[in-house]
């Protein structure tokens, strides 16, 4: 990959932090995301806005942490890269869902946004633990990989690998805020990586 592709790659991971650090941020007068009230909150959008943001940017930068390092990554890397590819993809499909279905819901339907609702419970619940949980493995996966070949900064993949952990943690009023710290982390992580990649000759 070119200079230039590595620093459009960390351009793009940097954005991802920002962005999904700032969705994260603006979530935090939400004690849970479910109820009708917290679709039509006025952040609510905005927030999701940037979680889309963030999604799209963090796979092209994952582009550039796998291309860098492919070299020396071997297997675990490249299995990473395509866990956290798919996890990702699973993020901005919660997103999609989050900006499109959820204030209509709550506006025509508000009984099915509500915690014990078939949108928080059942089939639906196994979906949205399938997704957190496969974007969290192949965080910390990936992660992993970076630790091993050492081509990027030990603290900003720990970071990368602590704030994946816990902006993935199950959403409820009790862990609210560590999910919030855990995107904030995140992001940190993900835009030290970033520079990282910007700063390659």
């Amino acid at each position: 990959m070119a200079k230039e592709e590595y620093r459009m790659k960390g351009f793009a991971l940097i954005g991802a932090g920002i962005s999904i650090a700032l969705f994260w941020l603006l979530v935090i007068p939400f004690e849970s995301f479910a109820g009708p009230d917290v679709p039509l909150h006025s952040l609510f959008v905005p927030g999701q806005v940037f979680h889309i943001l963030g999604a799209i940017l963090a796979v092209f930068g994952y582009i550039g942490i796998y291309s860098y390092q492919k070299e020396t990554a071997g297997n675990l890397g490249k299995f990473a890269f395509v866990l956290a590819v798919i996890g990702m993809m699973f993020f901005l499909a919660d997103a999609m869902i989050g900006i499109l279905v959820f204030p209509e819901l709550a506006r025509h339907a508000p009984e099915l946004t509500s915690a014990t609702g078939p949108l928080f419970t059942g089939r639906a619940l196994g979906f949205y633990i399938m997704f957190a949980a496969t974007n969290m493995i192949g965080i910390v996966l990936l992660g992993v990989s970076m630790l091993r070949t050492k081509m990027f900064p030990a603290l900003a993949a720990n970071l990368f690998i602590i704030g994946g952990i816990m902006f993935n943690l199950p959403p409820s009023p009790a862990l609210h805020l560590i999910l919030v710290s855990g995107g904030v982390i995140w992001g940190i992580g993900a835009i030290l990586l970033g520079r990282t990649l910007m700063s390659q000759p």
